[in-house]
C-alpha cells in the first residue's frame, strides 16, 4: 500500500511512519488522504487508487476531483479493441488539460506494466525549476493496438498547485468493451 496525507502533498511512498521512527500523522480538517492499494483478484494483481477528502478541502481539491473523473469516463469510452493505447492517452488527457491541470503519474497503464501513460512533475513547482525535466516520462508503446482480455490499471490524477487528487482501478477490456472490478475509488471521498 501507498499512502499520504495533507492538504497539498505531492510526494508518493508508504506512510514516513513505517519506514522512520516517528508517530503517524494525525489527519487534520482540510486533509487529503492518498491511497493507492494492491489486492489480488482471482490471484492476480489489481490497483486501486482512492483519494479521501477529510471535512472541508480547498477549492482547488474539488475541480481536480472533477477532472480526474472526466480523465477516468473518457477513457472507459475510449477502451475498445483495435484502438492503439497512445490515442487512448490522448483522449484521457484532453479534460486534464483544458481545466489547466496536469498529472503527476501516469492516468493509465496495463497490468502487468507494458504499456504506460505519459506523467511527470512539471517545472512549475518552484523546487523543480533546478531539476529541468526530472521525472517526466514520454508514453511507452503509444503504437500498441489493444486486443481483449488487456487488463488496465485507471489511475486519473489531476493537480492544481500542489493539490492532487488521485482515483480510479482495474479495468479489464472484452471484445464487447470493459469491465471495472471496483467503484469505490472511482470517485473523490468524502469523510467528516
Amino acid at each position: 500500500m501507498i499512502m499520504v496525507s495533507g492538504p497539498d502533498r505531492l510526494n508518493w511512498g508508504p506512510p514516513a511512519w513505517l519506514y522512520r521512527p516517528q508517530a503517524p500523522r494525525r489527519l487534520e480538517d482540510g486533509d487529503l488522504l492518498l491511497l493507492e492499494l494492491f489486492p489480488l483478484y482471482a490471484g492476480y494483481e489489481t490497483q486501486q487508487q482512492m483519494t479521501v477528502a477529510i471535512g472541508d478541502v480547498h477549492p482547488d481539491t474539488e475541480r481536480a476531483a472533477e477532472a480526474a473523473r472526466a480523465c477516468y469516463e473518457r477513457g472507459m469510452e475510449m477502451l475498445r479493441p483495435g484502438v492503439r493505447f497512445g490515442d487512448l492517452i490522448d483522449a484521457m488527457d484532453e479534460p486534464i488539460q483544458e481545466a489547466g491541470g496536469w498529472s503527476m503519474t501516469p492516468n493509465i497503464h496495463t497490468l502487468p506494466l507494458e504499456a504506460v501513460g505519459r506523467a511527470g512533475i512539471r517545472g512549475e513547482l518552484p523546487e523543480m525549476k533546478a531539476y529541468p525535466g526530472a521525472g517526466l516520462s514520454d508514453t511507452r508503446r503509444p503504437d500498441l493496438t489493444l486486443e481483449p482480455g488487456t487488463v488496465f490499471a485507471f489511475e486519473p490524477n489531476c493537480v492544481f498547485g500542489r493539490r492532487r487528487v488521485n482515483i480510479g482501478g482495474t479495468v479489464v477490456m472484452s471484445e464487447g468493451g470493459c469491465e471495472e472490478l471496483n467503484q469505490l475509488a472511482n470517485h473523490l471521498r468524502f469523510a467528516s
